[in-house]
């Protein structure tokens, strides 16, 4: 009697956990909705990456209320910039406040360097979905990093 009743049960319980499925040939149907965007991608972009440099690596980094990019641009000759856009964090960490600049769209930008001379990060605040943007360079004395950002118009000539 008790295999009997729980027999009926399971068919019971099993039957309401069911639901009517059209043929996997059918598409996806009325049910179906479109998947959700998820939060917007950080489209900015600062400018076009300095003559002689190749785009080496791009990821997404993804957070609760945007999509922050993290491109690599490398020359022949080693030097490294890392644009940042809509990447959070402690940019220039470590590193001196060099001095205030102006970007090419008149925004106030912040030059980070170190004592080595040879690392560079220009870091400054944009609208949603690109809170903080920033560009870091490796391989450069200050005057090749500002240069190369003028030359790819994220600085304009006069700094």
């Amino acid at each position: 009697m008790r295999t009997a009743t729980l027999l009926i049960a399971v068919a019971v319980l099993g039957a309401g956990c069911t639901e009517d499925r059209p043929p996997a040939d059918a598409g996806p149907g009325p049910q179906a909705s479109s998947p959700d965007p998820g939060p917007p991608r950080c489209q900015a972009s600062p400018g076009p990456p300095p003559e002689g440099f190749v785009l080496r690596r791009a990821r997404e980094i993804r957070y609760p209320d945007h999509v922050g990019v993290r491109e690599e641009y490398r020359h022949g000759d080693g030097r490294l910039l890392v644009y940042l856009l809509g990447v959070t964090g402690e940019m220039g960490e470590g590193a001196a406040v060099v001095e205030e600049l102006e970007l090419s769209t008149g925004e106030p930008a912040t030059l980070f360097g170190t004592g080595d001379d040879r690392s560079w990060s220009l870091v400054w605040s944009d609208d949603l979905p690109c809170p903080q943007m920033a560009i870091v360079g490796n391989g450069f004395d200050r005057e090749g990093f500002v240069s190369a950002l003028q030359g790819s118009g994220v600085l304009p000539d006069s700094q």
